[in-house]
């Protein structure tokens, strides 16, 4: 099966895509421009992204801090079923959601714990608008010097 298939058949059944593929994924474009700096939407997701993320780039690549937008779970899901009016993604649907909840709950809050212990955590409040949830954010990556 081709690797933008395979991909979009696990989002459409809201799971995760393999580690190994996305970051072999991540590692081409990451080659592309060696010295620019990144911000990884969604990523690590769990300790097996972080694990394979370890073993394919190695020390090529400098993680300086995970950014976390906490909004509760219904916010999460109103703002997805808006989105899913213009978006394409077919797993934009409420039982895809309620997966994907699960699998945030039992495998990225994790990570975001792990991150929050060893002081690369940057948490933004998702419950403010838009505006303001971006307005803080840029805040805060300045002030951690990640901007």
């Amino acid at each position: 099966m081709r690797i933008l298939k395979r991909i979009k058949k696990l989002q459409d059944e809201g799971k995760l895509v393999d580690s190994e593929i996305l970051v072999k994924l991540i590692k081409q474009e990451l080659d592309k421009k060696p010295n620019a700096k990144y911000l990884l939407d969604g990523f690590p997701r769990n300790e097996e992204n972080e694990t394979v993320w370890k073993k394919i780039i190695c020390d090529s690549a400098v993680v300086v801090a995970l950014f976390y937008i906490k909004a509760s779970n219904e916010t999460m899901k109103k703002r997805i079923m808006g989105r899913s009016k213009t978006s394409w993604r077919s797993d934009d649907n409420e039982e895809a959601i309620e997966k994907r909840i699960k699998v945030f709950e039992s495998q990225t809050l994790p990570m975001v714990e792990k991150y929050k212990k060893a002081d690369l955590l940057i948490s933004v409040d998702g419950e403010k608008t838009a505006k303001e949830v971006y307005d803080e954010s840029i805040k805060l990556l300045k002030d951690k010097k990640v901007l």
